[in-house]
């Protein structure tokens, strides 16, 4: 924070200086040989190290020229209109400002005899008084007659747009068909009354013309084709597409295929006799005890998404050597009695 000696008030002479320390960076010094003012160097590394000390920021001398087009004013009209560079010569800061029109809406107005943003009033003389120069009504004058003007156009610039957004001819033709199938086509070609037509109006007609026009105004519309009817939503599911025609299976075929495993069965059991028995309910243990594991493990721990398909597996696999190895070793035991 920067100390209180800082120039006016605490806050407000802090901020200006930080913005001088920052965005707003004018180089102005005395010598006090051309001027008044004690003398006073201004350099851009002693303003870095006084910002640096007070803020623990340094200044960007380039970026409010280049960001607000100002460092090549010649090409501001091409930026941006509508803005009053107001000038008073006695103030130094002019020196820096506009001091020529750019364009028909970038105008610059010098104030000769001026000061400080005199035009626009400082204490203890905010508005315009008696004491003022010739000069400085004058510019009043000007700037309060470019303002009104230019809030004027922009007026008119904003109803323009959006007058030009609403097109009638594009609205009324995409009401017509709704205004057609509300009310029908027209039944006749003939005028109606109406008061700025009263020769059709049926007070002004004869007798005979009024009950000809009622008759023509009764006689029966056409009846119009009745609307589409609504879609409605079914409750009921679309039927499944018809299913691939089944495949024939040849049972004679598997009736062979039967035999001949049988009977490849009933010659190892005849050869090898109470070896393949037993192996037989080693493996009918295994697969039996596995396949159980497996599916109580699937029920129980994939579906619910509490473990991978993999250890299903592996735990059923390994539930069913458990019951092969305790068979084999119940059998060497004499206790299944094989």
């Amino acid at each position: 924070r920067a100390p209180s000696r800082i120039g006016g008030k605490q806050t407000a002479g802090t901020a200006w200086y930080y913005l001088a320390c920052t965005e707003i960076v004018h180089p102005i010094a005395a010598n006090n040989v051309t001027d008044m003012f004690p003398a006073q160097p201004w350099s851009v590394a002693g303003l870095s190290s006084t910002c640096r000390r007070l803020f623990g920021v340094s200044p960007r001398p380039e970026w409010l020229p280049t960001a607000f087009g100002m460092a090549h004013p010649r090409e501001l009209a091409a930026q941006t209109s509508r803005i009053i560079f107001s000038n008073g010569m006695l103030d130094p800061w002019s020196s820096q400002s506009v001091t020529r029109n750019l364009s028909e809406t970038l105008v610059a107005i010098n104030i000769p005899d001026g000061s400080h943003h005199s035009d626009l009033g400082a204490p203890p003389n905010p508005f315009a008084g008696a004491s003022d120069s010739a000069s400085l009504v004058d510019a009043r004058e000007t700037e309060l007659a470019l303002l009104k003007s230019w809030v004027a156009t922009a007026q008119q610039e904003r109803l323009s747009a959006s007058t030009a957004a609403f097109n009638p001819a594009t609205e009324l033709h995409a009401l017509t068909p709704q205004v057609a199938r509300i009310k029908g086509p027209l039944q006749s070609s003939a005028p109606l009354s109406s008061p700025s037509n009263p020769s059709t109006s049926p007070r002004m007609m004869p007798k005979a013309s009024t009950h000809a026009l009622e008759a023509d105004t009764k006689q029966p519309q056409p009846q119009q084709p009745p609307p589409p009817p609504l879609l409605r939503l079914s409750r009921h599911r679309p039927s499944p597409p018809p299913s691939a025609p089944q495949l024939s299976v040849d049972w004679s075929g598997l009736r062979t295929v039967y035999a001949v495993c049988c009977g490849v069965a009933g010659i190892l059991l005849l050869a090898f006799g109470q070896m393949i028995w037993r192996a037989s309910l080693f493996v009918a243990a295994f697969a039996v005890v596995g396949a159980v594991s497996f599916y109580g493990i699937y029920q129980g721990l994939v579906e619910s998404g509490q473990a991978p398909l993999w250890v299903a597996a592996v735990l059923g696999a390994l539930c069913g050597l458990g019951a092969a190895v305790l068979s084999a070793a119940l059998t060497l035991l004499g206790l299944l009695g094989i």
